[in-house]
């Protein structure tokens, strides 16, 4: 439970970096659609791709959670 905790920390402080550097310049975070490698997803999930690019604890959780459902 403990393990599962420190990783969900560690997704919200990602999130909330992107977050607050977009609020801070006051860009757009929304694209045309929602799905990942998309060319047309806006702000917020191009920057979290971006740093996922760098980031393996990011491109895994993306590759395990992301466009679920779609």
């Amino acid at each position: 439970c403990e393990s599962e905790q420190l990783y969900w920390k560690e997704v919200l402080r990602r999130v909330v970096a992107v977050i607050k550097f977009l609020g801070a310049r006051g860009l757009p975070f929304r694209g045309d659609n929602e799905l990942l490698s998309s060319a047309h997803n806006g702000n917020y999930l191009g920057l979290l791709e971006l740093i996922a690019e760098f980031d393996p604890f990011l491109k895994e959780h993306l590759e395990k959670h992301g466009n679920k459902g779609r």
